[in-house]
């Protein structure tokens, strides 16, 4: 795999990484199914947890989303 030339490809690249690492698939079987900027609407990044309390601001950001064998592991 060549090195990534600008920060989403450098972001696509390290989301590779760790999904092969938690799926144990090397990364010729991973695929990116979507990719896309988000803004979310605080510092939870769409993972809130109840009984917590995140920063109430607009948070732009990313939404990855890999296809690891039979699992789709979501990516914040």
């Amino acid at each position: 795999m060549s090195e990534p030339t600008n920060p989403l490809e450098e972001l696509i690249a390290r989301v590779l990484q760790d999904a092969a690492g938690r799926s144990g698939l090397p990364g010729d079987q991973l695929e990116v199914l979507t990719f896309e900027s988000v803004t979310w609407s605080n510092g939870s990044l769409g993972c809130s947890q109840p009984g917590t309390f995140y920063m109430q601001a607009l948070v732009p950001g990313h939404r990855v989303r890999i296809r690891a064998g039979a699992a789709v592991l979501d990516y914040h």
